[in-house]
């Protein structure tokens, strides 16, 4: 992948420890790291727990009933 080529990171994170892990935005970066850097410098405005970058392109569906949560295939 080269510099130029932009790919998206949902940011994820959790404030305190046992406090449930949140989506609070998204970055455009080439690379993981520099999207960790990104989400790092976007997101400081209050000291997370926790912060975790997924790239969207990674998401795999979650279908949740009363009995069975399934992951299916993306």
């Amino acid at each position: 992948m080269t510099l130029d080529a932009q790919q998206e990171f949902h940011v994820l994170a959790q404030q305190r420890r046992g406090d449930p892990i949140v989506l609070i935005g998204s970055v455009w970066a080439p690379t993981p790291g520099l999207a960790a850097f990104y989400a790092a410098t976007t997101y400081d405005e209050q000291r997370w727990f926790s912060l975790v970058i997924v790239d969207s392109g990674a998401e795999i569906p979650v279908i949740v009933d009363q009995h069975n949560i399934v992951m299916r295939e993306a």
